[in-house]
């Protein structure tokens, strides 16, 4: 699945690299990007604090949505970039049960990123580390019966990225990059059956994987 995604994505970017210039990122350089986002979350293993169940685990849905994001090089070679999605909405299914659980999530990321050839270079291939602050909103249990409750914690975890810039014109230029979110789910679940009442569940690893394409504008 990842190389069905990336494989075009990085064959149109060549092409279009070297039909062009070279307009490097640089120094001074402030830049906003957006496109869309394909989020592949990893499966959840939920584990409940209390309750006959001590473990659920689930299968998680992959979704498309936007993104933005702003970028601003401190130097030739070092940019920090701030971006977040569109609110994604995610469907877990719980596996040998008939419920399942929603929520949407809006990760708010902030990324060191090293670009790692010369800014003359028409392709340059960019790693980034940072911090993601992720809200999740809209949570809901369905197919059960009697209380239906679903409290997700807001959550802070690190973040991956690997990607490449391609120089169209002086001014514009597509972004395509590879993210990975460390990210915890926490919280309650009164909807769960066997859980005592309370279903409070911690640790629950959605981990996504994010993959972009994004046009920008530098300034």
């Amino acid at each position: 699945m990842f190389r069905k995604v990336l494989i075009p994505v990085v064959a149109a970017g060549s092409l279009l690299a070297s039909a062009s210039q070279v307009y490097a990122l640089q120094e001074g350089d402030f830049a906003i990007k957006a496109g869309a986002s394909y989020i592949k979350p990893d499966d959840l293993k939920i584990k409940m604090k209390t309750g006959n169940h001590e473990h659920y685990k689930a299968t998680t849905d992959e979704e498309w949505t936007m993104d933005i994001s702003a970028l601003m090089m401190m130097t030739d070679d070092l940019g920090i970039e701030v971006g977040t999605f569109w609110p994604a909405k995610f469907t877990s299914k719980v596996k040998h049960e008939s419920y399942k659980v929603e929520y949407e999530m809006m990760p708010i990321m902030a990324t060191a990123q090293f670009y790692l050839m010369d800014r003359n270079e028409p392709v340059r291939p960019y790693a980034g580390l940072g911090v993601a602050f992720t809200r999740f909103s809209s949570e809901k249990v369905k197919g059960t019966t009697g209380s239906n409750k679903l409290s997700v914690d807001d959550n802070w975890g690190w973040t991956f990225q690997v990607g490449a810039v391609f120089d169209i014109d002086d001014q514009i230029f597509v972004d395509a990059s590879a993210r990975y979110i460390a990210m915890e789910l926490e919280g309650k679940a009164s909807g769960l059956p066997n859980t005592g009442g309370t279903g409070k569940f911690k640790k629950s690893d959605l981990d996504p994987w994010v993959f972009s394409v994004n046009g920008g504008i530098r300034f």
